[in-house]
Formats: structure tokens, C-alpha cells, sequence
């Protein structure tokens, strides 16, 4: 079956992409908001989409705010990323205009929290999205709360696995939403390079970066599948006027 979907994240995923958006319901002349779409390769490590996927005939790589037309098969009835659907293995994307961005107000999602388990500000435990009831998500869109910030930085510590010393690299995004403190680790390669973050980044120092209209910015967020039990906060795309 054909979907039209508004992207909302292209983010990176391991070598791959994530790549979300709502889809948009043909309503004669114009489109009514749909559920959130999450697209699933079969062939990619963790049901992400491999980047030349996303590369449409005479356009190139697919952009934020693109409105796409996929092929899918069937949702991948997975609890903890029920927006997931599997892709029609070979059938090429399609390109069919793109929104600005004064109109990402109209997809923002009606909710009053995020993902909070009272444990951790940047993780949930895992089976946490099955447990939400008819709630359930694991993507949201909000406009940028009062007061956020993000930092970048990067550190020498221990692997996880092995135990052996690893560069880790920090990119931030940290606020509040209705009083509950949340951090997000940004996957956004539009946003790293506009701002030059890995370019920029030191050793054991955090740094701010300053933005002209924060109160025009929107948050495209999302939450990891099951990583070592924890689903992790991700900052998918964030939009800047």
C-alpha cells in the first residue's frame, strides 16, 4: 500500500537512518494529519532504512518537512516502536512537494508529558511504551519549551562491553516540559553540521550554543528500541526557522 508522509526526522541510526514523519490522509484537495510512521527496512540492521533508500529520482536524499510517498507492507507490531512499518523491499520513494516551516505548528502532538519514569532524565526502562495503553508512542513533536539548551562535548571513558577506554561524544538537548526535566541526545545530522558541533567539539568541556529565535524551534523526539534494558531519549530533528 502507498503512504504519503510529512518527514519529521531523518536522523542517524547506527550507519543508517531513522527516518519518521506523520502521514497525510488525501482529503480532496488537501491533507488531514495522520498517525505517526516510523519506516523499517528488512534488510538493515534494526529495522532502520539504509541511506540510499532514501534517495528519490532527481531530487537526492529526502529532507525534513519533504512530503513522501513510500510502499509499505504491513505495520511491524512492535510494542515498544508501534509506529514502525515494514517497507516494500525495491519500490523507489517518491517526492510530492515540501511544507515551511510555519506550518510545523499544525503537527504538533496534543500532549501534556514526555516519556518519564521517575529514574533517569535521559532513558526509560525498557517495555516502558507497551505499558502506555492506547497512548503508547515512542515519537512526540513539541515546540521548544522556555529555557532549553543544548551542549556538546566529548570524553574518554570505559566501553560498555569491554571495558577499554572510548571517546564518547555528548550532543545535549536539555529542558522541561511541564515541569519534569528531560535530556535528549541529538541525532540530527542536518543540525550537527549547520552548527559545525563535531568540528567544534573539545575534550571534557561543555559547550553551549546560542541560537538566534529559540522560541521558534520544534523538537522532533523519540526513544531508542531496547538498548541493554533502557529505551534512550533521542532529539530526532530539530527545526529552526
Amino acid at each position: 500500500m502507498m503512504k504519503n508522509i510529512v518527514v519529521l526526522a531523518n536522523s542517524i541510526r547506527d550507519d543508517n537512518r531513522c527516518v519518521a514523519g506523520k502521514e497525510l490522509i488525501l482529503n480532496g484537495n488537501q491533507y488531514d494529519i495522520g498517525p505517526w510512521i516510523r519506516l523499517s527496512e528488512a534488510a538493515t540492521k534494526g529495522g532502520a532504512v539504509n541511506p540510499n533508500t532514501t534517495k528519490i529520482a532527481g531530487r537526492g536524499y529526502i529532507r525534513p518537512l519533504d512530503i513522501i510517498r513510500v510502499s509499505v507492507e504491513s505495520n511491524c507490531n512492535n510494542p515498544d516502536h508501534p509506529e514502525d512499518w515494514w517497507l516494500q523491499a525495491g519500490k523507489p520513494w517518491e517526492y510530492a512537494g515540501s511544507y515551511q516551516h510555519h506550518t510545523l505548528q499544525k503537527f504538533v502532538d496534543p500532549i501534556t508529558s514526555l516519556w518519564n519514569d521517575n529514574s533517569r532524565n535521559n532513558r526509560v526502562g525498557a517495555g516502558y511504551v507497551g505499558k502506555m495503553g492506547k497512548k503508547a508512542s515512542s515519537l512526540a513533536l513539541i515546540k521548544a519549551p522556555p529555557g532549553w539548551k543544548f551542549e556538546f562535548w566529548k570524553e574518554i571513558k570505559p566501553d560498555y562491553l569491554t571495558g577499554n577506554p572510548k571517546e564518547k561524544f555528548h550532543r545535549d538537548l536539555k529542558f522541561r516540559f511541564n515541569n519534569t526535566y528531560h535530556e535528549f541526545s541529538v541525532t540530527d545530522p542536518d543540525f550537527m553540521t549547520r552548527h559545525d558541533v563535531w568540528k567544534k567539539m573539545v575534550m571534557d568541556y561543555p559547550q553551549p550554543l546560542a541560537f538566534v529565535k529559540p522560541e521558534e524551534v520544534y523538537f522532533c523526539l523519540s526513544l531508542t528500541p531496547d538498548l541493554n534494558g533502557y529505551h534512550y531519549k533521542i532529539g530526532a530533528c530539530i527545526f529552526e526557522s
